[in-house]
């Protein structure tokens, strides 16, 4: 099985003044041709998946969703009506759709995530902020006592 962890890194990019960013070359092999560019359910920012990335969560996610679960159906309704495919031209420019850019709140400067599975797209400065809200040593803790709980059955 082909692994999905591909993606690592950050890098600082600029949108063009169509609404295109450049990919880095060290991804674009992993990215493929077609990729989806999906609004963040979490955070302010766009994510970029494979195209075998977005086929794997919509059959592990999105299809068991039943249909008489309301709230289950809206979100998988509001995923799917804002997610664009797109295709990677020979510069290895990816088109950023207007109403994508403005949920991200991506004017020109853009940091660009390796975060695994995908890419991820930052306004720079929100991304900055986002960084700097939480130390990485904090994060860190508050995860491995999850994992620990969730292993162990308790809690610390």
């Amino acid at each position: 099985m082909e692994s999905t962890l591909k993606f690592v890194g950050e890098f600082a990019h600029t949108l063009d003044p169509k609404g295109r960013i450049i990919v880095p070359s060290k991804y674009r092999d992993s990215l493929g041709a077609k990729v989806y560019l999906v609004k963040s359910w979490e955070k302010e920012c766009i994510y970029i998946l494979p195209q075998n990335e977005w086929e794997r969560i919509m059959k592990e996610y999105l299809e068991n969703i039943s249909p008489f679960d309301e709230e289950g159906q809206e979100f998988r309704r509001s995923l799917a009506s804002d997610v664009e495919d797109s295709e990677m031209d020979k510069q290895g420019r990816i088109f950023i759709p207007q109403k994508l850019r403005t949920h991200a709140g991506i004017e020109s400067a853009v940091t660009i995530l390796g975060v695994l599975n995908r890419l991820e797209l930052w306004d720079t400065e929100k991304w900055r902020k986002q960084k700097e809200g939480k130390p990485f040593k904090q994060l860190a803790r508050q995860v491995e006592n999850r994992f620990s709980a969730a292993h162990t059955g308790t809690s610390r």
